[in-house]
């Protein structure tokens, strides 16, 4: 019924394991990273494609090209983005921690830790947005000319 469902798990999949990463110690094994790295991927995975589908399904067809190349620029534009805010975040916490008499090594981690439970933050942010999705129209149309030729 739509790609909400989908949508949603793999939303909730992502925010969970980003947050997962962000509560890592020095002690956690890397197992552990590696599983939390897989979960997010399949989240992202469960989540990235239907909304994409869902997006590019609900534009006229003589559109699609355009929608769907806006919608990669768009993507790359804004992961380069979030790349570069994250990155600055680390290096200035980073040098905050190392101030307050942090370890190097400590300070990383609690630098990154704070950065993965930022993005899990905005990952849970866009749930509700999720939850809101329906079927596009021209989809809903399609099947309720199957369901009433079946009839």
């Amino acid at each position: 019924k739509g790609p909400r469902g989908i949508a949603l798990a793999g939303l909730a999949t992502t925010c969970a394991a980003t947050a997962m990463l962000g509560m890592l110690k020095l002690s956690s094994p890397i197992w552990v990273v590696f599983v939390l790295m897989l979960l997010r991927g399949v989240g992202l995975g469960l989540s990235n494609m239907p909304i994409t589908t869902a997006g590019l399904s609900a534009i006229p067809d003589h559109l699609v090209s355009q929608g769907s190349a806006i919608n990669n620029v768009s993507r790359r534009m804004v992961s380069s983005l979030g790349i570069v805010l994250v990155s600055i975040y680390y290096e200035v916490r980073k040098a905050q921690l190392l101030t307050s008499g942090y370890s190097p090594v400590e300070g990383t981690l609690q630098a990154i830790n704070e950065g993965f439970i930022a993005l899990s933050i905005l990952v849970f942010l866009t749930l509700p947005a999720a939850f809101f999705m329906r079927k596009p129209a021209a989809a809903e149309e399609k099947h309720s000319a199957v369901s009433t030729t079946k009839t």
